[in-house]
């Protein structure tokens, strides 16, 4: 729940399931399977109606299977899984990572980083192969070497750029997969006494930040997070009145 993607997310879920006679019950699992677990068993102890998850990331065959076969209709959101046809609501990562890149082309930066987070991670894979095809659709190299991956954090963006820095001076823009990625970019850069956009431009991914409040502002490929959490719960009312949403997935654009 430290990530501000989830607050803002878990604000539209509770305020859909308020104006529909629901209330919420927020357990935060870290993406650790085993909390995923524990958490779904304590659900079905306390006879909840429903589930809306965001599942951890990885998760392995046998994880999913246990989740889905507990008799509790699910809704996924955020992050996809291989291999399962569930209700769930996401984003076009592929699309978001793309165009973020293409925005920095565009600048006219043609060393290109990518920070993303976990590769078991669907969401973060995605973002990655948007990244990837906007670098070859404009006749750039993809380069493995400033390709890195880490978790969701600050910490990730603070150590890798680190490297970079240290160890790349071609390097004069990075994409990272989310905000707080890009945030721990930013400190990074300003402790090496470096500027942005002088020495290097950033663009994040979510939009959830007070751009206000970061100096310059950071530019991010926005994610409609407090809508995708209301439409979650409109899934899963649909399913519990057997009225089955007319799609499985419902994916916005960023």
């Amino acid at each position: 729940i430290t990530n501000p993607l989830y607050p803002l997310m878990s604000r539209g879920v509770e305020d859909c399931a308020q104006a529909n006679k629901y209330s919420m019950v927020l357990c935060n699992t870290n993406s650790k399977p085993e909390r995923e677990k524990k958490y779904i068993n304590y659900l079905m102890e306390k006879g909840v109606d429903g589930v809306i998850l965001s599942i951890s990331h990885g998760a392995d065959e046998e994880h999913v299977n246990e989740i889905f076969d507990c008799g509790i209709p699910i809704v996924l959101i955020d992050e996809p899984v291989i291999n399962r046809k569930a209700y769930g609501v996401f984003t076009d990562n592929f699309k978001g990572g793309y165009i973020a890149t293409k925005h920095l082309i565009e600048q006219g930066h043609e060393r290109i980083a990518c920070i993303i987070g976990p590769y078991d991670s669907l969401t973060s894979t995605e973002r990655l192969e948007g990244y990837k095809k906007a670098i070859t659709e404009a006749g750039l190299s993809v380069d493995e070497s400033i390709i890195m991956s880490g978790d969701y954090k600050e910490e990730t963006g603070y150590k890798l750029i680190s490297e970079i820095i240290s160890s790349r001076k071609d390097v004069t823009a990075v994409f990272a997969a989310n905000d707080s990625i890009a945030i721990g970019i930013y400190k990074a850069i300003k402790a090496f006494g470096l500027k942005i956009p002088k020495d290097y431009s950033i663009v994040g991914f979510d939009d959830v930040y007070d751009m206000d409040l970061i100096e310059p502002a950071l530019t991010s490929v926005s994610m409609p997070i407090y809508d995708m959490g209301m439409k979650a719960v409109e899934m899963l009312i649909k399913i519990l009145n057997d009225t089955r949403p007319r799609k499985k997935a419902y994916i916005f654009e960023p």
